[in-house]
Formats: structure tokens, C-alpha cells, sequence
């Protein structure tokens, strides 16, 4: 990242920005909830928690379908498709197979494996957010939340939010590593644009007007510059 310019080198740059700020929602979330042991008012958090959720699940959904998907069909990926399994399937083990696979094998491998864990984690997600949200369907507007029940909540909050960092760490891992030193700048700049305006709503723009509010302003002048570009 070019600090002085506050341009972006590679506009897939974006998102550990992108991470941060749904990491600090996240954290903002659970200290709310922390807050409404006292009250076992849960009508503020299920707000804030909602838009979480919609926010989290629009992006993994993005993810999947404008980044995941062009890796799995890139070329690359298929050229020695028969190869890898067919040294997958015949080998021993792992390091019989590390042993006799060429690099490139070896780095489609890699990559399905990371794309696998990739898939387990949204899963996982998936999983505790849907359990959070039914926890809340049963417990708004009850007169009286037993202990047990927002320990529940509590606890699979900060499962969440675990599970949202590991995500995001592989992601960025995976996207510095094998993202963008191989795809052009226009093929990232198309990615951006479907993670930052989703175009299946009314206010395409109201992910970037989330942003706009959790960024300070150096952060806001990048998003702007890029935004610019899409």
C-alpha cells in the first residue's frame, strides 16, 4: 500500500480493511451483549447483530461465487486435474504423494486444501450464526432469560467471532499468496466491486455507506479512491 498516495497497489488490498472493520463489529457485538446480562434486554444487540450477520453473509457469499469459483476454474486449476488424483489415489500416503508430484501438482494440491478448510470454515459460520439467531428468536420478549440461556448466547458469540478471524486470516493469506501476483488488476477491481456494491438490493451502495461509518478518515480516502475505479 502506497501510504503517502493512500492508493491501493493491488486493489484486492481492500480487504484486510474490509476484515477490520467486520472484526471491530464483531467486538462491538460481543461487549454489547456483555452489557445486557444486568437487563437481559437483548432488543439492542439483535439489532446490531443482524446487520452483522447480513453484512458477514453477503460478503462469504461474494467471496465464493467472484473469487473461490474463478480459482477452482482457472486453468491452472484443471491442467493436471487426472494427474492429482490419479497420484492421489495411488500414493500410500501424504509423503508419497508430496514425493511424487510436481510442483504444480503439488501447488494445486495446496491450493484445494486450502479452498476445502476455506469451505468448512464458512460452514462453521453458517452453523453459529443460525444458532445465535434462533437463540434470540426464543428469548426476545420472554419476561425472564435464564442464566443458561445467555451463556449460550454469549458463548457462541465469541465462537463466532473466533471463527470470523480465523477465516479472515486465511483469506488474506491466501489472497497476498496465490490471488494476486497471478490475476490481472481489472479481474481484481471486478472482485471488489461485487464484495463492496451488491447489486441484488434497492441501495447497492449500503456495505460502502457501513464502511464509510467504521473507517477513519485515511481508510475512508483509500475506500474512495478505489471505489473510483470500479
Amino acid at each position: 500500500m502506497k501510504n503517502e498516495k493512500l492508493i491501493l497497489d493491488n486493489p484486492l488490498d481492500i480487504m484486510p480493511l474490509l476484515h477490520k472493520a467486520f472484526m471491530t463489529q464483531s467486538i462491538r457485538n460481543e461487549l454489547l451483549l456483555a452489557s445486557s446480562f444486568t437487563g437481559r434486554d437483548l432488543v439492542l444487540f439483535q439489532k446490531h447483530f443482524e446487520l452483522s450477520e447480513r453484512l458477514l453473509t453477503y460478503h462469504i457469499n461474494a467471496e465464493d461465487l467472484y473469487m473461490t469459483s474463478q480459482i477452482l476454474d482457472s486453468p491452472g486449476a484443471r491442467v493436471n486435474e487426472d494427474e492429482h488424483v490419479e497420484l492421489r489415489d495411488t500414493a500410500s500416503d501424504l509423503t508419497a504423494f508430496l514425493g511424487e508430484a510436481d510442483s504444480t501438482t503439488l501447488e494445486n494440491y495446496v491450493q484445494e486444501t486450502i479452498l476445502a478448510s476455506d469451505h468448512t470454515n464458512h460452514d462453521e459460520i453458517t452453523e453459529t450464526t443460525e444458532d445465535i439467531l434462533n437463540i434470540l428468536s426464543q428469548t426476545i420478549g420472554q419476561p425472564r432469560i435464564a442464566n443458561r440461556k445467555m451463556r449460550d448466547l454469549y458463548e457462541r458469540v465469541v465462537a463466532l467471532r473466533f471463527l470470523e478471524s480465523d477465516h479472515f486470516e486465511n483469506e488474506e493469506s491466501f489472497i497476498s499468496t496465490q490471488i494476486i501476483p497471478n490475476m490481472p488488476r481489472d479481474k481484481q477491481l471486478e472482485i471488489v466491486k461485487h464484495l463492496l456494491l451488491d447489486q441484488s438490493c434497492l441501495n447497492s451502495r449500503w456495505i460502502i455507506e457501513w464502511l464509510m461509518t467504521r473507517f477513519d478518515s485515511d481508510d475512508q480516502k483509500i475506500l474512495n479512491n478505489l471505489i473510483l475505479l470500479l
